[in-house]
Formats: structure tokens, C-alpha cells, sequence
């Protein structure tokens, strides 16, 4: 469902404003969320996460630690929706989702010629190709961003963070951020709203017991 939202709201759209308002619409849920939680007494705290990378040389201190993390997660993740969204606009629904799911389950548990048959056919499913092989990386970063804060810190400085790259790289491409949102905003905030909820449902299933 999620994907077919984002489908709708990037069909014929330039791709990376049209991807920013679906992060801004992603970081505004989450801020409201935080804003919420914080209302009711929960308190926003970043913990010690040890050394950094595992390295024992290099401790800083929390907050640095959480925004170096944070930092690397969102360019790799900025890359990802790029190859993602993009992957979406040029393919079949279809064949995206079922690439996807191929490299995650079963490219090498039960054999490779299926989804390397894909990746041949559609260019789609190359970009979706080099998509596992980034979030194989990604999933361990936002992993240790939620075991030092919460779901919601985490989610909340994702969405800003990503809001930021994109609405960056299209200032750099001179995009018509207006352009990519009118008409649009049904599409817009019902691919963020499925966006949130999966990635709430991600992030949970990070956070220590």
C-alpha cells in the first residue's frame, strides 16, 4: 500500500521535490508525535553508545555520537530513496516489489537466477539491486540510533534529516517544489502516512526489549 501511494504522489512529478514533501509530510507526523509523548511526560534522552563504530579509540560524547550516526544513516538512507522512488517511477509496481523482495529473502537462501534474470530485464530492479546492498548497512545504523534514544527521537531526526538533503539537492537542481505538490497533496500525505507507520513498525522492532 505504502508503495503504491508513493507511486501515485511521483507519477509524471520530478522526483526529488516531490520525494522532499514526502519526507517533510514523514518528519512532520513524527515531530507532532514527539511533540505529543513529550506532553505526556516522556523525556527525549540520548544515551552513551559506547565506542564509536566499536572502535575503543574513539568515545565521544552522546550527543556527537547520535549526530555522526545520524548523519551517515541519513546520507546512505538519501541515496536509498533516491534509487527506490526512482525505481518506482520507471517500473512496474510489480516487478520493483517483487525484485525487492527477492534480494531480501531469497537471492542467495534459494538461488539467484530469478531476480538476476530481473535485474538484467529492468532498470528498475538494479536500482533495487544496489537498494538491499545499502540497507544491509543502513539497518545496523538506525539499529544503534534507536538502542541510544527512543522510536520516536530517532524517527523524528531521520525525517528532518532526509527533508533537509532533499529539499538541499533540489535547491542545487533549481526543482519547482510547487510544481511537484500541486495536486498532489492527497497522494503526498497518504504515502506518508503509510511511511510513518512502516517505519515506526521498523524502528520497534530495534528497540532493546
Amino acid at each position: 500500500m505504502t508503495d503504491v501511494a508513493r507511486k501515485r504522489a511521483l507519477e509524471r512529478r520530478d522526483l526529488i521535490p516531490a520525494t522532499f514533501w514526502i519526507r517533510a509530510a514523514v518528519a512532520a507526523i513524527f515531530g507532532l508525535a514527539l511533540l505529543w509523548r513529550i506532553g505526556n511526560g516522556a523525556q527525549v534522552v540520548i544515551r552513551d553508545g559506547g565506542a564509536l563504530f566499536g572502535i575503543a579509540a574513539l568515545r565521544p560524547a552522546p550527543i556527537p555520537e547520535f549526530l555522526i550516526y545520524l548523519t551517515i544513516d541519513v546520507l546512505l538512507i538519501t541515496v536509498v530513496m533516491w534509487l527506490y522512488f526512482r525505481a518506482l517511477q520507471i517500473s512496474p509496481l510489480s516487478i520493483v516489489r517483487a525484485v525487492s523482495l527477492a534480494m531480501h529473502r531469497r537471492l542467495f537462501a534459494q538461488g539467484w537466477l530469478a531476480p538476476a534474470r530481473a535485474v538484467i530485464r529492468e532498470k528498475g530492479s538494479r536500482y533495487m539491486l544496489l537498494v538491499s546492498l545499502i540497507f544491509s548497512v543502513t539497518n545496523k545504523v538506525d539499529k544503534k540510533l534507536v538502542t541510544v534514544s527512543d522510536i520516536f527521537t530517532e524517527a523524528f531526526a531521520y525525517g528532518v534529516g532526509l527533508s533537509i538533503s532533499f529539499w538541499i539537492m533540489g535547491c542545487v537542481r533549481r526543482s519547482d517544489f510547487a510544481a511537484a505538490a500541486r495536486g498532489n497533496w492527497k497522494w503526498i500525505s497518504l504515502a506518508a502516512a503509510l511511511d510513518a507507520v512502516s517505519l515506526l513498525f521498523q524502528l520497534a522492532s530495534y528497540a532493546p526489549a
